[in-house]
């Protein structure tokens, strides 16, 4: 989704998954914008579709919710980030 790409979930396990490992700490559906398809067979359809329909309008504005919801940032800036608190951690050190 931070590439602004199709995204299709293939969550063929989710129920059993939920109902005998674990529980999850948001809601699936919500925050999992985009298709879904539960069997191999609505795999198949969805990316099929998908090659025949690559547009994403509808699930850009959904991706973008998300997106700001779990993402403080989301530029190409990450590495230097990261490369800028190492080294402020290896200075208190």
């Amino acid at each position: 989704m931070l590439t602004n790409k199709p995204v299709l979930f293939f969550p063929y396990d989710k129920n059993s998954y939920l109902t005998q490992d674990r529980s999850m700490y948001d809601n699936y559906d919500k925050v999992t914008p985009g298709k879904k398809a539960y069997t191999f067979e609505e795999l198949y359809d969805n990316l099929n579709k998908f090659l025949l329909d690559s547009s994403l309008e509808n699930d850009l504005v959904k991706y973008s919710k998300i997106k700001d919801e779990y993402n403080k940032f989301s530029d190409d800036q990450a590495s230097k980030r990261v490369f800028e608190k190492l080294l402020s951690i290896t200075r208190e050190i």
